[in-house]
């Protein structure tokens, strides 16, 4: 039978496409049998469903699933608009909330397709499965296609999810430990890629996509599993890895990735190489044909790496962030970083990590003025409130003329006295919001509702979202969120960001009141 006989020095981040989930859940649809599942639950039989796969056959630049899935979108909303089918009787409870909520009809009903899911009661599938869990030590990434969450839920159960392709590069995603949903999560349905404009979409960003596989590769080989050569995705990888890199460094990444071409009963391993050619470009793709995926686990669990893929991640997050001391009565900041390596040699640069209740946090993360504002809006104020109240102490990180969210970390925090650099902060921030300016501005506006915006230029949203929130027109979850959900739109422009920083420390200032003695 033998041995895979790959990744013998370094463990492979894994591409995982549809066949995985396949191989071990009940009742797994394909990608025909999701559509035609969804189309009976909008009441078009096998026989009224023909011509509209007829007409999803025709030439199209997204192929025949994508053009299909368009079809059927568009006949739900029409019959929804029409009265023809009514969301009462066609959703079950759970799908109605997200229809109020006004999720698109259609995702519903996909999504609600993996909401559940149970394990094929198969003894070998099962011995497999339990290989497969072995990796989550080991496996620094994965790379998938799927909506369900099997992955993430019985796999690589505690690695961070990333379902927009938006958030891969927040200060958050270190690249390891971390699960990324490329076509997004049944959990949130308007996100998941299933139509064309989705798949539109989805091209026009795949350029990210690929750049995170062309960083990952930088440190780690890449095996894919549950695709078929045919599948557009892989395609468009491959594709993407070509207009991307030149010839010499192709045959460079080509070295380190192996595609698994899934044949049934075949437990031997059968190489082959697939070619792909773009102009004067070649691609060669190393293939392994075999149905022995226990084998492959297996082989990659012995692949021993110094630490857990979930404890590099943290390491990581340190490394890239200052540290700093907890007391407030010794130095603010111990600096171990660009600003402390001027004049050291690297090899003499020593790295050391703490156990709380061994050193009393003598060292914590750094914290800055926009990165309190991402906790803010995408962590729900995860970050240590001492920690960072200590840094704000430091008048060299924190001004007194930044909008930093500080309240909601005072607030939190185990601190009974306000010290006078606090003091001072929250005095000043009561008469430099400019909320005179906003009044006028978001009266004059005439916008009552954040679904007014579209047109406004972008500086001025972060200020007609205060002027609303303050008009009690909208609550400060709608503000956070729409302000979150803008996050990079608003990041592009300097003014909307100074105006965004503002908006998130006003709003913090009215969830996170303080009072003077």
């Amino acid at each position: 039978m033998g041995q895979f006989g790959f990744f013998k020095d370094r463990p492979p981040v894994l591409l995982i496409g549809s066949g995985i989930s396949k191989r071990y859940l009940e009742n797994y649809p394909s990608w025909e049998e999701l559509l035609e599942e969804t189309a009976e639950r909008m009441g078009i039989t096998e026989r009224k469903l023909k011509p509209y796969k007829s007409s999803a056959k025709e030439d199209n630049d997204y192929g025949y699933f994508p053009k299909l899935a368009t079809e059927l979108d568009h006949f739900l909303v029409r019959s929804l608009k029409e009265e023809i089918i009514v969301p009462e009787t066609l959703f079950d409870d759970e799908e109605l909330i997200q229809y109020d909520h006004d999720v698109n009809p259609f995702k519903i009903l996909i999504s609600s397709k993996f909401r559940t899911y149970r394990l094929k009661e198969d003894k070998d599938l099962l011995s497999e499965l339990d290989s497969f869990r072995k990796l989550i030590n080991t496996i620094p990434s994965v790379i998938t296609t799927n909506y369900d969450s099997f992955l993430e839920e019985k796999v690589f159960n505690g690695y961070k999810v990333y379902s927009r392709i938006s958030d891969y590069y927040f200060s958050d995603s270190e690249g390891i430990g971390e699960v990324f949903k490329i076509h997004g999560t049944a959990s949130e349905p308007d996100g998941i890629v299933i139509t064309e404009k989705d798949y539109s979409n989805y091209i026009k960003n795949s350029k990210i996509v690929t750049a995170k596989i062309l960083s990952l590769l930088c440190d780690y080989p890449l095996l894919i599993l549950g695709y078929s050569l045919e599948d557009d995705d892989v395609k468009q990888i491959i594709t993407d890895l070509m207009g991307s890199l030149n010839q010499e460094k192709l045959k460079q990444v080509e070295q380190n990735i192996v595609f698994i071409k899934h044949s049934e009963g075949k437990m031997d391993f059968k190489e082959s190489i697939n070619s792909f050619e773009m102009g004067e470009k070649r691609f060669s793709l190393h293939t392994v044909e075999t149905d022995n995926f226990k084998q492959i686990f297996d082989d990659i669990s012995m692949i021993v790496p110094s630490t857990t893929s979930s404890q590099v991640r943290r390491f990581r997050q340190l490394v890239k962030n200052l540290v700093i001391t907890s007391d407030p009565n010794q130095q603010q900041l111990l600096y171990i970083g660009a600003m402390d390596l001027d004049d050291k040699d690297l090899k003499d640069v020593v790295l050391i990590v703490a156990d709380n209740t061994q050193m009393t946090r003598v060292l914590s993360e750094f914290t800055s003025c926009d990165s309190l504002v991402r906790d803010v809006l995408f962590n729900n104020i995860s970050m240590d409130s001492n920690t960072v109240l200590t840094a704000f102490e430091n008048k060299k990180l924190f001004k007194n003329t930044e909008y930093v969210p500080i309240y909601p970390y005072y607030s939190k925090s185990a601190i009974k006295t306000m010290s006078p650099r606090l003091k001072e902060y929250f005095q000043s921030k009561e008469t430099q919001y400019p909320l005179e300016r906003i009044r006028k501005e978001g009266s004059q506006s005439g916008i009552t509702d954040l679904s007014q915006l579209g047109q406004v230029k972008t500086y001025r949203i972060p200020l007609l979202i205060v002027y609303l929130f303050d008009k009690q027109m909208i609550t400060s979850d709608q503000a956070l969120n729409e302000l979150k959900c803008r996050y990079n739109q608003l990041c592009a422009d300097v003014n909307a960001k100074s105006n965004m920083k503002m908006a998130v420390c006003y709003i913090m200032s009215k969830l996170y009141p303080v009072t003077f003695d």
